[in-house]
């Protein structure tokens, strides 16, 4: 895959742009290899002749392996089919079967060393044990096709887990296929993701220089509040009205004192010192007034308000008061029948 490259530098630089697409679309393949190579037919056959190496030393490898994996306690005949997961009774091997995968284990093991166990080989070949293997070939051939077909049963299982009614030998044939497919399907999904993570992270930049920029301006905003000309204008002439405002209390309580000295004259001070002690003194007659008014009732036995005297007094009033408001009622209507007689005539 090529390496991802934003799409700011691509329109920055319409030029490596161009270039960029000639190269991706027409010149290299998704791996970085040469479309149009003088030597691509020699290439291809050198890359097919190694993945067939490597697929013989692949199978080299596990028929040499497998001998010493086989579980040789035991033998278990399994079913055709992975949804019958019930197998038969276990069987005891035989014992020259045993003896005789041992020793092929032991040689396939050995037989990649150095040449210093030639003397142990050659015993090893003399012995009745070893000439018959031969014999037991398919035996241990079938010992190792069930070894194997439990492991290619197993990877079936770990490839799909969810699908259990397949045929064992139809999902044993279509592991490889379905594991280069989900191969693919993974580098492809690999490779839109890096492309979405691209552009994620360009949408974050843009974000965050959007974000920048607003910061900005909200710091110039304020400032301008604090620190602007219009601040200055508005603090400036509130501070001028508050003076403003002070002259104005400063005046208008010089006029109120110089009305004063205007209106109250030693004349009128003296006079109104004249009416404060008359006014004084009339209160001092009014309080004895009222404690001989007092003292005469007290002498009637008016003095206790729950006395009987109080109670007629009390009474008395409040029928005089009830006999003058129907008095002023009486009035009032013959004004009333004044007022129509006049109008008729």
């Amino acid at each position: 895959m090529f390496p991802p490259i934003e799409d700011e530098v691509l329109q920055e630089n319409p030029n490596f742009a161009s270039l960029h697409k000639v190269l991706t679309e027409n010149i290299l393949n998704a791996d970085g290899t040469t479309r149009a190579h003088p030597r691509r037919k020699e290439r291809k056959e050198v890359t097919n002749a190694l993945l067939a190496s490597q697929f013989c030393a692949s199978k080299t490898y596990l028929l040499r392996t497998a001998p010493c994996k086989l579980d040789l306690s035991t033998i278990k005949t399994t079913s055709s089919n992975v949804t019958e997961r019930t197998s038969s009774p276990s069987k005891q091997l035989p014992p020259e079967l045993i003896e005789a995968t041992i020793l092929l284990s032991d040689r396939l093991a050995t037989c990649s060393r150095s040449k210093k166990f030639s003397y142990d080989t050659e015993l090893l070949k003399n012995t009745s044990q070893w000439s018959s293997i031969t014999n037991l070939a398919p035996k241990i051939g079938s010992l190792l096709s069930t070894h194997f077909q439990s492991q290619a049963l197993a990877l079936c299982r770990i490839e799909n887990p969810n699908d259990d009614a397949l045929n064992t030998q139809q999902s044993i044939h279509s592991l490889v296929p379905r594991i280069k497919a989900r191969q693919v399907d993974i580098e492809d999904k690999k490779n839109k993701l890096d492309l979405q993570r691209l552009d994620l992270v360009r949408k974050v930049k843009i974000l965050l220089s959007l974000y920048n920029l607003a910061s900005n301006l909200v710091i110039l905003h304020l400032e301008k509040i604090v620190h602007g000309s219009m601040a200055l204008e508005m603090k400036a002439r509130s501070e001028y009205l508050c003076l403003a405002a002070q002259k104005l209390e400063l005046e208008a309580k010089e006029k109120f004192l110089r009305g004063e000295k205007i209106f109250y004259t030693e004349a009128v001070n003296h006079a109104l010192e004249n009416y404060l002690r008359s006014i004084r003194k009339g209160i001092e007659n009014l309080e004895e007034r009222k404690m001989d008014a007092e003292r005469s009732l007290r002498g009637y036995g008016l003095g206790n308000p729950e006395s009987s005297t109080t109670k007629v007094m009390r009474s008395i009033a409040e029928n005089y008061a009830e006999l003058q408001r129907e008095i002023d009622e009486v009035i009032q209507d013959i004004e009333r029948l004044q007022c129509k007689s006049t109008s008729h005539r």
